[in-house]
């Protein structure tokens, strides 16, 4: 990208970088609002409190890797226009 240049000239790669990332947002909302209101009848309550811890931890260390790489991802092709 040269020297100066700013948003407004590369608003149409700024626009799609915005849009994957709204549409991963709204994704990761909705798979932990899927997963938090899940409630199985035939399971004891000890396995399902183990269930959601290790589902917690899981997405407590997913979940921003998952962020990391797909800012990383959306820089490289959308924004820097190198890929």
């Amino acid at each position: 990208m040269q020297e100066g240049a700013g948003m407004a000239e590369d608003f149409g790669r700024y626009w799609v970088a915005g849009l994957i990332m709204a549409v991963a947002t709204e994704f990761i909302n909705t798979l932990t609002y899927i997963i938090g209101t899940w409630r199985p009848n035939f399971y004891p309550e000890w396995i399902l409190g183990l269930l959601t811890g290790i589902a917690g931890i899981a997405m407590f260390i997913l979940v921003p890797w998952i962020y990391g790489r797909l800012v990383e991802f959306v820089y490289i092709h959308f924004i820097s226009g190198e890929g």
